[in-house]
């Protein structure tokens, strides 16, 4: 890897292990094709962009070489979509880098923490973004205290999650 974006971010999270800090650890494999389709956002960290979201969703096409995503936000005034591709980075393919905007300019990374193709914990390495999804537009508690665990576990300040 070059000295582009990509090169800053790992050197950053090698930094942050040296000082001491909790590193995130995706999952050690992730079924593309099992993740694939539509998930419903139960809870995450706010976002300026969900502003007025009543619902969240996400979908998930598998493409040759790249991931295509669509987010849609239910609000009062209907529904608005954003789209864009994600790609594999690990050979696990647990981390992924998502670019809304084209090129791989400015991309953000998702990382995979916890699944079982019907909820999954997805998170940042800079701890800064949280998703909680599911297959189904609810969950049940015990399901939702054993995922926030995960997230407090990888370091995850779970009091931000709306």
């Amino acid at each position: 890897m070059g000295k582009g974006k990509g090169w800053h971010k790992e050197s950053r999270r090698h930094s942050l292990a040296r000082k001491g800090v909790k590193t995130v650890q995706p999952i050690s494999k992730l079924n593309v094709d099992r993740y694939m389709g539509r998930w419903y956002q139960i809870k995450a960290f706010p976002k300026s962009f969900q502003v007025g979201c009543k619902k969240s969703i996400a979908e998930y096409e598998k493409k040759k070489g790249y991931i295509n995503v669509k987010n849609i936000c239910i609000d009062k005034a209907g529904e608005r979509f954003i789209f864009g591709k994600a790609y594999t980075l690990n050979k696990g393919k647990s981390k992924l880098e998502v670019d809304f905007v084209g090129g791989r300019i400015f991309t953000g990374d998702y990382w995979v923490l916890y699944t079982d193709y019907q909820t999954a914990l997805i998170g940042t390495p800079d701890k800064n973004s949280l998703w909680i999804l599911s297959r189904k537009p609810m969950i049940s508690k015990m399901q939702m205290q054993k995922l926030e665990k995960i997230a407090k576990e990888q370091g995850f300040d779970i009091s931000r999650l709306r």
